[in-house]
């Protein structure tokens, strides 16, 4: 999918939140996690930012996605101290 500049000036300095659990449905691990790559993938080529819940499984694949497009990529947790933090992110926010 391309966006046309004037598509992509208005969307700039957007946010689209990710949050999705780590337990995939048996088999089928491996389509879900490159199907949120790539969604991360695509909204970060549309010239939006993501924000995740930071964690891992669907979150990280997103993130990754977006990472890897260049994209921005936003964590957001209660308690990031324990939680597993995402390589992928770019900036955390604690609540």
């Amino acid at each position: 999918m391309e966006l046309n500049k004037i598509d992509k000036d208005r969307l700039e300095g957007k946010r689209v939140a990710i949050f999705a659990g780590n337990n995939c449905p048996a088999g089928k691990e491996r389509l879900y996690l490159s199907l949120a790559r790539d969604l991360g993938r695509l909204l970060a080529e549309s010239g939006l930012a993501i924000a995740t819940g930071a964690g891992d499984g669907l979150m990280e694949a997103a993130a990754q996605g977006a990472h890897q497009a260049g994209g921005r990529v936003i964590g957001i947790g209660l308690n990031l101290e324990d939680a597993k933090q995402s390589s992928h992110v770019h900036e955390y926010e604690k609540f």
